[in-house]
Parts: C-alpha cells; sequence; structure tokens
C-alpha cells in the first residue's frame, strides 16, 4: 500500500480503519497525511514505514493478535486513543516515531500482552 504526498482520506471506510493484511509494507512518503486508523489484526509480516502523518485517527496504528510487525519513521499526530496499540502480538517493533497530542487517553504507546517487543529512538 502506497500513501503519496497529499491527504487521504479513505472513502466508504467505517469509522476510517484501513485493514492490513499479511506480507504488506504500507509506506507513507514523506507529504503524505493519512486520516485513518491503520489496523493489523491477526497477521503477521508487516511494515508500516515511511515519513508521512497519520492525522486525528481514533488510535493511529493498532497491532492485534498478529506476529512479526513493524512500524518506522512516523509521525502520529492528535490521536483520539493510542498512538499505538499492541495486543496480544509478539516480534512487534517500534522505531523513530513521532507522537504529538493533548488529547486525554492519547497517551504514546499501549501493550497489552505483548511479546519480544522492541521500542527505539521515539519520542512521544
Amino acid at each position: 500500500m502506497y500513501f503519496g504526498p497529499g491527504i487521504h482520506t479513505p472513502p466508504d471506510q467505517p469509522g476510517n480503519v484501513i485493514h492490513v493484511p499479511s506480507n504488506t509494507t504500507v509506506y507513507l512518503a514523506g507529504g503524505a497525511v493519512l486520516r485513518a486508523k491503520l489496523l493489523v489484526d491477526h497477521a503477521e509480516n508487516v511494515r508500516i514505514i515511511g515519513r508521512g502523518i497519520i492525522d486525528q485517527p481514533e488510535r493511529g496504528i493498532e497491532v492485534t493478535f498478529s506476529k512479526n510487525v513493524t512500524i518506522d519513521g512516523l509521525i502520529v499526530r492528535n490521536p483520539q486513543h493510542y498512538t499505538v496499540y499492541g495486543g496480544q502480538s509478539r516480534g512487534l517493533t517500534i522505531r523513530n516515531l513521532k507522537s504529538f497530542s493533548a488529547k486525554p487517553w492519547s497517551d504514546g504507546i499501549d501493550l497489552m500482552s505483548c511479546s519480544d517487543v522492541l521500542v527505539d529512538d521515539v519520542f512521544l
């Protein structure tokens, strides 16, 4: 999945959620603004990378019941809830992530029942 420079609001997606399947790379180019949550659920071997912005999602990136997921280089702005939520996942790597928010409950990275997790060079 590629999101080039510009504003991207997915049409006809309930709750502005983009489901990311197994063996997928999501790339947000510099200058890309995605107004949606990325949901990785029951998937493996997923990369969410780039220099773009995820803008005002319910949760920036949600990873549940998944394995081998990498998040690298993105900016998340004003999430309604967590910047990254991990639930019952393993092999999760979060690098070079920046999140800017002053909203209640937008408290960064929440990992629940996850294992083999690396969080490196993150600004919240």
